[in-house]
């Protein structure tokens, strides 16, 4: 028998709005999503994170923390059951995706898949795109 593949590490992000008990009974089902879309695609739920129906700030707190954790190697991706749990502002979104982004990890969605930011950054005569490294 093969060794299994090692299984990629994920901090699963519960996110909802609305009075605590409302907002926990929401995230408790998608804490289900999530857990059903790592088995079947080989991921490690290591931590998860709950929005609580807190406010705006809160959440860039919480994912400011998750992309410290990303950046020491205690996970590799953000797993979230939909990007339109997280703001119904597009470009909300895309600075929380950056945020995990720029701390070395992935934000990813059961629903919409992986949200990737394709930018380039400079570090050290190196532009990075993506998880591409090209000298300069």
């Amino acid at each position: 028998m093969g060794k299994k593949a090692d299984r990629i590490k994920c901090i699963a992000y519960l996110s909802s709005t609305g009075s605590i008990s409302l907002a926990q009974r929401k995230e408790d089902g998608q804490l289900i999503q999530i857990q059903r879309y790592a088995r079947k695609h080989n991921l490690e739920i290591v931590d998860v994170v709950r929005r609580n129906g807190f406010g705006w700030q809160s959440v860039i707190k919480q994912f400011e923390d998750m992309a410290f954790n990303v950046g020491r190697n205690k996970a590799d991706v953000v797993l979230i059951v939909n990007s339109i749990t997280l703001s119904t502002e597009i470009v909300d979104r895309f600075r929380l995706a950056g945020i995990i982004q720029a701390g070395g990890g992935k934000l990813m969605s059961v629903d919409e898949g992986e949200m990737t930011l394709p930018l380039f950054q400079k570090t050290n005569n190196a532009e990075v795109e993506y998880g591409k490294i090209s000298k300069r």
